[in-house]
């Protein structure tokens, strides 16, 4: 199992979730250009940033049934940068839709040590910034991550994707 990215970085990009700051879940995760369902469901080349066609819109929700989502839990006073270096073992928490973590090889199992949940239902919602908004259909990480951030008494945290290729895609 690999990331649909050329090779693994030593620092994750994400999107805060701080609703003290204006940075809710819905925020992070789906409504502007760099948040992290449309990071998820873009590729190069992609004409993600305009309303897409029926049938690149099904490619989309497809790539985003193939991502996880990374939790990692801001430490206090630690200044938000959206690229920081995160060593797995800091992670706080990962969320796998149930179609992915099932077909997920063992080996590759036996390497997620922090916290899981697999996520079993998908929401539908507005994915997108301002010019490029449309609905589809996505895993559910929105009510995990809610709860997550309540569990941790409202400290921010950092969300970050994973993408995964689709079946054509290399």
């Amino acid at each position: 199992m690999g990331s649909q990215d050329e090779q693994p970085r030593k620092h994750v990009s994400g999107a805060l979730v701080d609703p003290t700051r204006g940075c809710p879940p819905e925020t992070a995760l789906y409504l502007h250009n760099d948040s992290v369902l449309p990071v998820i469901v873009e590729r190069l080349g992609d004409r993600f940033f305009f309303k897409p066609k029926p049938e690149e819109r099904e490619k989309f929700e497809q790539r985003a049934a193939s991502s996880f989502l990374v939790v990692y839990r801001m430490q206090p006073g630690e200044k938000f940068d959206s690229r920081k270096e995160v060593r797995p073992e800091e992670f706080m928490h990962v969320m796998f839709p149930r179609d992915v973590w099932e077909n997920c090889p063992e080996d590759v199992k036996a390497l997620v040590t922090p916290p899981m949940t697999i996520i079993d239902n998908n929401v539908e919602r507005v994915i997108g910034g301002v010019l490029s908004a449309f609905t589809m259909n996505v895993p559910d990480y929105e009510t995990e991550v809610r709860k997550l951030f309540k569990e941790g008494n409202n400290a921010p945290i950092l969300l970050h994707g994973v993408r995964l290729p689709i079946p054509g895609e290399a």
